[in-house]
This record gives C-alpha cells, sequence and structure tokens, in this order.
C-alpha cells in the first residue's frame, strides 16, 4: 500500500493570496480542483495528487505557460513558521538548512530533499515532481 503525499494548507492560503495580487482569476483556478474562492485553511493539508489539475488549470486560465515560476516569485517568505525559527536559531546558514530538511515534512511530504556538502561545495537534491509548476 502506497501512502498519499500532501502538503501543509500554508502553501494553498500562500498561492491563492498571490494569485489574487497578481490579479489572477483565482476564483477560476480554485473552482477547477473544486475549492470555493475564499482563502484557504491554512491548517488543513491537501492531497498532492490535485497538484497536476490545479497548475494545467492556471496554465490555461492565466495562459502563462510559466505561471508556477510567476507566482513563485512573487510569493512571500514563511513567517512565524518552524522552518524560519530553525533558520534564525543556527549559527550558519549551512546548519539552519541542515536543521530544517529533518521538518520539511511539515510543508510538504512530497519530496526526499538531501544536503550532500563536500569540501566548498554543496548540492541540494531531491526536486523531483512530475508538475514543473509545482517545483
Amino acid at each position: 500500500m502506497s501512502k498519499s503525499s500532501s502538503d501543509a494548507g500554508i502553501f494553498l492560503l500562500m498561492t491563492y493570496q498571490t494569485m489574487q495580487k497578481m490579479g489572477l482569476d483565482a476564483a477560476s483556478i480554485f473552482a477547477s480542483v473544486n475549492l470555493p474562492n475564499q482563502p484557504p485553511d491554512k491548517n488543513i493539508r491537501r492531497d498532492n495528487s490535485t497538484q497536476q489539475r490545479f497548475w494545467t488549470a492556471a496554465e490555461k486560465i492565466s495562459q502563462d505557460t510559466d505561471i508556477g515560476l510567476h507566482v513563485g516569485r512573487q510569493m512571500p517568505p514563511f513567517r512565524g513558521l518552524v522552518i524560519e525559527y530553525l533558520f534564525l536559531s543556527s549559527s550558519t546558514f549551512g546548519e539552519g538548512l541542515q536543521r530544517a530538511l529533518r521538518y520539511q515534512a511539515i510543508l510538504t511530504d512530497v519530496f526526499d530533499l538531501k544536503l550532500t556538502v563536500k569540501e566548498d561545495e554543496a548540492i541540494l537534491s531531491g526536486f523531483e515532481h512530475p508538475v514543473r509548476h509545482y517545483l
């Protein structure tokens, strides 16, 4: 039996708010995956399997083939979440990143992220997902 992957509700809320600020037809995009035209509840995790339908609709409605990139660029930073605390309470960015990766499933359990450090080169890997806009 395979486990269903899910995303924190904060992602959907931030996407909704960002799309509205960008002047996109968020109501139509969210209706395409049976979500109401109101700010999503940030406390409800959502099944990641809807990402394909959501971003396909977003691309079609916005007529923007790079909609995920454009929404992502406008996303505000996470504030007040455990991930922010892990970075702020670390002595270096690298330490903060290593600590945050242990808790990244709080935001999404879709990725298996790994940080590999060799001498002065750091590689963050594990960003595999069939929906490029989601990445």
